[in-house]
């Protein structure tokens, strides 16, 4: 790193104010959070994407609202939020209003405005109203193609009018480390006072990842020393020698398309699940932590029996009905198919383009294979695969049903995309921009899941047993890394350390705490 970067990044940078709607499981938000931006409000109109949230980061406080149908209260609440002052007594302002809009309507065949799950009509009205520095929302990249360029004009110059100048950015995620292509762009708009020190996040040294690099640990994390080495099969069993091979085929048959990015997560990989395989993900997720709510399905199997393949034209016996109305038949009774994985219907094309990459995208599980399971030729698609493929941190819990989960995973925001844009919008409005290419500029911000001071060093010597208390900070927090850590979040906690000093309070902590929080991130904090 260059000696003018390392000053530049030394330089104290102060917290923007911002708004996330919108927000599924919280990628962008997550991504903002690590740019210093101070999220006045998180929301969403999925009970799920909000249980997600309060689940990992409670000090959000996200709140389940459809913006659209319950406009009033969105612009009450804003209003409240807005009406209080920031730590020196200066009157609080929006300095970035973001969301995650729905962008199938803006595909290539949707409707555009006309779409009733549209909600960029709803955006706008919120930026007429609130004047914020600068917005940001994430669409499909056909809102700017053809199909609907005349209305996507028209946008631009009512944002104009408001004293907006308008930007579209389509940042290569292979750059970002995120081995996939990306099929959306992102809108972003800034005050004309600010527009012209907005920069492009680009990388001028890629972190390039391959999808290897990020699917072995995940899918072959039972994969044993002995297969990494010319060693003997002696201390290995032969289930674990059958299992190592496994890998190697595996690594072997797909090893050309390692440095090649992989298709949209986006990309019709939600097709309608078959009835078979939503019965067997009924109880599926058991691996959701027991505070997060979840939300079972009503009446599974009655929606989806359409789905179910019929060989012959009227042979009505092959739908899947109720259970006790179909007719017994005689012979052998068939295989009972609610223990199979969950299975889909997915396009050739999509799923023949996946199977070169090693992925059977058609089914999907909530664990990789293990050694004595059946191992298939192709990997199915997990909950822990896609977190890795996104960026996500691989202790972030979800909320919901098994196919909840893929839905939301396919159409997360990669937390380092929001962080890169996040930065440039930061350093647009506060004049202090940061390094994307030095270390730890694109690092997501992992200080917000510490809660308080309880293990600092600080903490730690003052305790009346040090080491009896260190061995609890190392318990918990290898209880924390598998998502088993249940953490009783107060509102009213005193020791929220991450806004020091944000809502009035005169705490101040000492010299050693302050050193603590430095070194939970590279950027200095404001003192």
């Amino acid at each position: 790193m260059t000696n003018s970067a390392q000053e530049q990044n030394e330089k104290l940078i102060r917290k923007l104010n911002a708004i996330e709607l919108c927000a599924g499981l919280g990628g962008q938000a997550l991504g903002l959070h690590s740019a210093r931006f101070k999220l006045l409000a998180v929301c969403d109109s999925d009970k799920n994407s909000t249980a997600t949230l309060e689940g990992n980061c409670p000090r959000w406080v996200p709140w389940t609202l459809d913006i659209r149908k319950k406009k009033p209260q969105l612009l009450e609440r804003i209003d409240q939020i807005l009406a209080k002052t920031n730590s020196d007594g200066s009157a609080r302002e929006l300095d970035l209003l973001s969301a995650s809009l729905p962008w199938r309507p803006w595909d290539k065949k949707g409707k555009g405005d006309n779409d009733p799950d549209d909600l960029l009509g709803t955006f706008k009205e919120l930026i007429d109203r609130f004047q914020p520095k600068a917005f940001m929302f994430e669409t499909a990249e056909h809102f700017i193609g053809p199909t609907h360029r005349e209305f996507y004009l028209q946008t631009v110059d009512q944002f104009a009018k408001a004293d907006y100048r308008t930007f579209v950015v389509q940042p290569y995620f292979p750059d970002f480390g995120i081995p996939h292509k990306n099929d959306k762009i992102f809108i972003v708009g800034l005050k004309k006072e600010f527009a012209g020190d907005f920069r492009l996040p680009v990388l001028s040294r890629p972190n390039s990842q391959s999808f290897l690099e990020l699917t072995a640990p995940i899918a072959f994390r039972e994969r044993s020393a002995w297969s990494l080495g010319d060693m003997t099969k002696r201390g290995r069993t032969k289930v674990q020698r059958e299992y190592d091979k496994w890998c190697e085929q595996w690594f072997a048959a797909h090893g050309e398309y390692w440095n090649k990015p992989l298709p949209p997560l986006n990309r019709g990989l939600d097709k309608g699940l078959t009835a078979r395989s939503a019965a067997s993900t009924v109880g599926q997720n058991q691996s959701v932590a027991a505070s997060l709510p979840v939300v079972p399905p009503a009446n599974i199997l009655q929606p989806l029996a359409w789905l179910r393949p019929v060989k012959r034209a009227g042979l009505s016996k092959n739908i899947v009905q109720p259970h006790g109305s179909a007719k017994r038949r005689r012979g052998r009774p068939p295989k009972n198919h609610a223990r199979d994985n969950d299975y889909l219907r997915i396009d050739p094309p999509i799923s023949n383009l996946w199977l070169k990459f090693g992925f059977d995208v058609t089914k999907r599980r909530e664990f990789m294979p293990r050694p004595g399971d059946k191992l298939p030729s192709k990997l199915p698609m997990t909950p822990d695969l896609l977190k890795q493929l996104q960026g996500f941190p691989s202790y972030w819990k979800l909320a919901g049903e098994l196919p909840d989960q893929f839905k939301a995973l396919h159409d997360a925001t990669p937390p380092v995309i929001a962080l890169a844009l996040g930065r440039s919008i930061h350093a647009a409005i506060s004049k202090k921009s940061v390094d994307l290419d030095s270390p730890g500029a694109l690092t997501p911000e992992l200080k917000l899941f510490f809660f308080g001071n309880l293990y600092s060093s600080h903490v730690l010597e003052t305790h009346d047993d040090p080491a009896l208390s260190l061995a609890k900070a190392w318990h918990d927090g290898v209880l924390a890394m598998r998502g088993e850590l249940e953490v009783t979040w107060h509102r009213d906690c005193e020791d929220d350390f991450d806004d020091i000093a944000d809502e009035g309070d005169d705490y101040e902590p000492d010299q050693l705490e302050w050193e603590d929080y430095r070194s939970l991130n590279h950027l200095p904090y404001d003192e």
